[in-house]
């Protein structure tokens, strides 16, 4: 199926009329639905008391109660009533080899038992869990740490912004690149704007641009309608692959070597959010599979297979340089400041995370888990 395709049977679908539940055929769902979960609806209460809502996962489906889940294996979830679930969703992507895989499980508990899981410090598997991402990601030159993708966005405009000395950013309509103040623009649903969004301050989005995916065109004359003294200009186009919301609204595959060469031509970088790609539609991601580098990339909860704290992001020697741990230094005089894209972490690149990672990838590598799953899904 080409994209063509997948765009014809998006806009079939959306022009279809909502489908109307008769009334008793739903009150006869919900009430197959409460005494198939018990315990789960008697929990809810519980946990409405000491949780906002009583559930803090955006992926549950809270109506007319949310699952509570006990235990995750290989690709299946069980929850507290002991009903067994196909797990399709694999906390949100990032678990490629099976929930609890048992050699990286395995790996994990040595490390806790004989490095601990975090020093504060540099580690050896820092450094493992970079040349792993840097023999793959091939645009990726230098590798730094994170604990969440969220933290690798606003990292990643900071940090485009002290290299290009340039002020906007533009996101794609629809596309997700964190829950950060900035991009809190136009997401998932396509020409929202800030409506889904409250408490952020409308001075947040004054250097974020969002524009219509798959136009090329359009995106080079925003680009340079913000050129010139005093407009601020444009220090980096970020995408998300394969489309905004993970997939919800596909971009044409020639569309990133569009945005490319765009970027190019007008001194601006391109940045990859691989949060939900990254390992997973090839060992190089989105732009092993579309042909395209990215001069920074950033990666998310797929850096650590479902192990937490981790996030990393990743690009060329010349722009990660601005990147060097501590406040900055000074040049050899001693005189001036050096430019630094101020990061920070107590728990970024730690002893776990890292290890998790390396080994992770390296799992991935031996099993083809990426080609093995693309042959089911294909099915």
């Amino acid at each position: 199926m080409n994209i063509d395709d997948v765009h014809g049977k998006i806009k079939k679908l959306q022009a279809l009329p909502p489908v109307h539940v008769p009334e008793r055929v739903l009150a006869e769902a919900m009430k197959q639905f409460e005494a198939k979960f018990p315990k789960s609806k008697t929990l809810q209460k519980e946990l409405a008391t000491s949780i906002p809502g009583g559930c803090e996962h955006t992926n549950a489906i809270k109506e007319p109660f949310p699952l509570v889940m006990h235990k995750a294996q290989d690709c299946y979830l069980w929850d507290i009533d002991g009903n067994r679930f196909i797990d399709y969703l694999m906390a949100s992507g990032p678990i490629i080899l099976g929930h609890n895989y048992p050699e990286l499980r395995d790996h994990v508990i040595k490390i806790i038992q004989e490095q601990g899981p975090v020093t504060g410090f540099m580690v050896e598997a820092e450094l493992a869990a970079a040349k792993k991402i840097k023999q793959h990601v091939k645009s990726v030159e230098q590798v730094r740490f994170f604990q969440t993708g969220t933290e690798v966005s606003m990292e990643a405009i900071r940090l485009a912004r002290v290299f290009t000395g340039k002020q906007k950013v533009i996101k794609l309509d629809g596309s997700y690149h964190g829950w950060h103040d900035q991009m809190l623009l136009d997401l998932h649903v396509m020409g929202t704007k800030n409506i889904l969004c409250h408490g952020i301050p409308i001075g947040c989005y004054e250097h974020t641009i969002s524009v219509k995916p798959d136009d090329a065109d359009r995106l080079e004359k925003v680009i340079k309608r913000n050129q010139g003294e005093g407009k601020g200009g444009v220090a980096a186009v970020f995408i998300e692959p394969p489309g905004g919301d993970g997939g919800t609204h596909p971009l044409h595959p020639e569309y990133y070597k569009a945005v490319r060469e765009v970027c190019d031509r007008n001194d601006v970088l391109l940045v990859m959010d691989e949060v939900i790609t990254g390992f997973r539609l090839a060992l190089g991601g989105a732009q092993q599979y579309f042909g395209v580098k990215a001069d920074l990339t950033m990666l998310g909860k797929i850096v650590g297979h479902g192990y937490p704290s981790a996030g990393a992001l990743g690009g060329r020697a010349d722009i990660m340089q601005y990147l060097a741990g501590g406040v900055g230094g000074t040049d050899k005089t001693g005189s001036t400041i050096q430019k630094n894209a101020y990061a920070s972490g107590t728990l970024a690149g730690n002893t776990l995370t890292c290890s998790a990672a390396a080994k992770a990838i390296e799992c991935i590598e031996k099993t083809g888990a990426i080609d093995i799953a693309a042959r089911v899904a294909d099915k």
